[in-house]
């Protein structure tokens, strides 16, 4: 008895050794020594609202010595985004024994949408509803540049009617899921159309007396872009940004290539008939015609 005793304190005296000695061997070799961290999309040099040495930044936010096996990186990924607020972490790799990738991608500004406390007071959100900068009325209006950034030319107004919001720089905008993706969709219509979302100075939504959301989009004046010019009117959500995008392919071919009409009365009305798309005109005089029919 005494022997297997002393045979099973020999058994685990080297096992716990062994162990140990594992324990070693892995806080050794899958120690984090190296991050690389790379670009999937940045805005051109000029227009970024990044610095130069915002890859060695965000670099620095993962810490040296941490054992990958074991690393939980989501909340250095949220330090960074909210510190950075352009910043995307798009994926972080992990390469044993010991390097990290990180892929990182610039934000877009989308949208500004005016503080529910604050009526001077505009947030610039992207696409994903984080917001991205705050700005003033005299900002925008007199278009002062906010880094590399001229809020007026690159976002579209949100209209306080439809929407306001509360929040801080850097956070993303949890309560409002519902207009986020309408919005997004909206905005892939109108960037599918003309690669460009700045020919829309502003957007405004409601339920209208059926209880369909209707959405108004309110065109720069070709002439004076800080004017307004026409609105396309696109109701429902179902198959939102195919509408939006013919609305706006229609708004430019028969308002903006026509000399003869006013583009700040003229507005442009996507309804859908059987799956397919008809655009009504209505100019100053009041008259609706038919202009276009989806074949």
């Amino acid at each position: 008895m005494q022997m297997k005793r002393k045979k099973f304190w020999i058994v685990f005296g080297v096992v716990c050794a062994v162990i140990v000695v594992l324990c070693i061997v892995i806080a050794l070799v899958f120690r984090l020594r190296t991050v690389d961290v790379e670009f999937r999309s940045r805005v051109v040099e000029g227009e970024t609202n990044l610095s130069a040495g915002v890859q060695d930044q965000v670099e620095g936010y993962f810490e040296d010595g941490k054992n990958l096996l074991f690393y939980n990186v989501d909340s250095t990924i949220a330090e960074i985004e909210r510190d950075i607020p352009y910043i995307k972490v798009e994926q972080v790799i992990r390469y044993f024994p010991s390097t990290l990738r990180v892929y990182i991608s610039e934000r877009l500004p989308r949208y500004r949408v005016q503080d529910s406390d604050n009526s001077n007071s505009w947030y610039i959100l992207d696409v994903e509803f984080k917001v991205l900068d705050k700005v003033t009325t005299e900002e925008i209006t007199t278009k002062v540049v906010s880094g590399n950034s001229n809020y007026y030319e690159k976002t579209i107004e949100i209209s306080p009617d439809s929407l306001k919001i509360e929040s801080y720089v850097g956070e993303f905008v949890t309560d409002h899921d519902s207009e986020k993706n309408n919005l997004s969709e909206v905005v892939r219509g109108i960037y599918g159309d003309t690669q460009d979302i700045s020919s829309v100075l502003s957007i405004s939504f409601e339920r209208n007396q059926s209880g369909v959301l209707t959405f108004e989009l309110t065109m720069k004046n070709s002439g004076n872009e800080s004017e307004s010019g026409g609105k396309i009117i696109v109701s429902g959500t179902n198959s939102l940004a195919n509408k939006v995008f013919y609305g706006i392919d229609c708004y430019n071919e028969y308002v903006l290539k026509n000399a003869e009409i006013d583009q700040t009365s003229a507005v442009i009305e996507v309804v859908e008939d059987n799956g397919r798309y008809e655009a009504y005109l209505t100019t100053a005089g009041g008259d609706s015609e038919l202009v276009d029919e989806e074949e």
